[in-house]
């Protein structure tokens, strides 16, 4: 196993999400997604967004923090997956730097409202 093993970080990376969604209440992930689902149905066709502006969202309807802080990517790319698997949102294929310091400015994937 090298240093290089994109297969082994992908695997790595998702098992790690899978673990943090599996630690989280159920309670939780469901007032999660319902507050995202309802801001989503207000936007405009063609409204971009990244998963921070859903973690934003989710602060307003006063979703405390998780239990983990990678919850927040976590339960997004769940919310994310399906809504793409819905055929709801596309990837504009732009990057937007992250505005919060625990991010460390990483570069999020932009998305697009298509329904």
């Amino acid at each position: 196993m090298g240093l290089t093993n994109i297969f082994l970080g992908i695997k790595l990376r998702d098992e790690g999400m899978q673990q943090v969604m599996d630690n989280q209440a159920a309670e939780w992930k469901e007032h999660y997604r319902v507050a995202v689902t309802k801001w989503f149905n207000t936007a405009h066709k063609g409204y971009t967004f990244t998963s921070e502006n859903m973690r934003f969202i989710a602060k307003l309807d006063n979703i405390p923090d998780p239990h983990h802080p990678n919850a927040w990517a976590a339960n997004s790319a769940s919310v994310l997956r399906a809504w793409m698997n819905e055929g709801r949102i596309e990837p504009t294929g732009f990057h937007v730097t992250s505005t919060l310091a625990s991010s460390r400015a990483r570069a999020l994937k932009q998305y697009r409202k298509i329904k």
